[in-house]
């Protein structure tokens, strides 16, 4: 089994790392932000796509053995309490002994790897930077990847789009900070100015359309 570098976030089934940290974690970072994000990704276990959670499986298990044995067990059919086998083609048994790591193994590149790749992209738009543009301008700019974003990740983890839209707003806010001097080095009152933004132009940018009120 190849070796993989934990992502600074997860905490579930990490070697030398517990829930009590995480819990820790969290509280610190609370103390820096005004707002929370929490959310539950509905009958996980039971619509895991096999496919891709085995390709995920495949980055990190070289040995086809263990790769045949994991796929058998996924997909082996079960048997209801009238005695009815049902075969499996979605999901990972709730209570088998290794579901618990193949769901933390399948969130890690379902939402973990692509929060760092769409986060990268965002970086990459320099929005803070650009002071001398408009905040339409801005959004004229980002709204077609962010429409594309929502239309697709967020028919699936609706609720995960926000901390990826919440990102967009701190930038925003890091723009603000830049371009109005009233602002700089007052993230609270940067944060009620893109409040303000929001509810007088709630359809400027496509997320504060679709999401609703979420201000970083």
């Amino acid at each position: 089994m190849s070796a993989s570098k934990p992502h600074p976030d997860s905490y579930g089934y990490r070697p030398g790392r517990s829930a009590k940290q995480a819990v820790a974690v969290t509280r610190k970072r609370c103390w820096r932000y005004d707002w929370v994000v929490e959310f539950d990704i509905k009958a996980a276990f039971d619509q895991i796509d096999h496919g891709l959670l085995m390709k995920a499986v495949g980055s990190h298990i070289k040995e086809s053995w263990i790769r045949l044995y994991i796929e058998r067990w996924l997909k082996a059919p079960f048997e209801t309490a009238d005695g009815e086998r049902l075969e499996r083609e979605r999901g990972t048994p709730q209570g088998g002994v290794v579901s618990p790591i193949l769901m933390n193994l399948f969130m890690h590149y379902a939402f973990d790897a692509w929060m760092q790749r769409m986060r990268g992209v965002i970086r990459g738009w320099r929005i803070h930077r650009q002071t001398s543009a408009t905040l339409a301008e801005l959004a004229k700019q980002c709204n077609p990847a962010i429409r594309g974003w929502w239309n697709y990740f967020g028919a699936f983890y609706r609720t995960a789009m926000r901390k990826l839209t919440g990102y967009i707003d701190q930038r925003l806010e890091q723009w603000a900070r830049r371009k109005y001097k009233t602002l700089t080095r007052h993230t609270r009152r940067s944060a009620v100015w893109l409040r303000r933004m929001k509810h007088a132009s709630p359809g400027l940018f496509y997320h504060w359309r679709v999401a609703g009120e979420r201000v970083g």
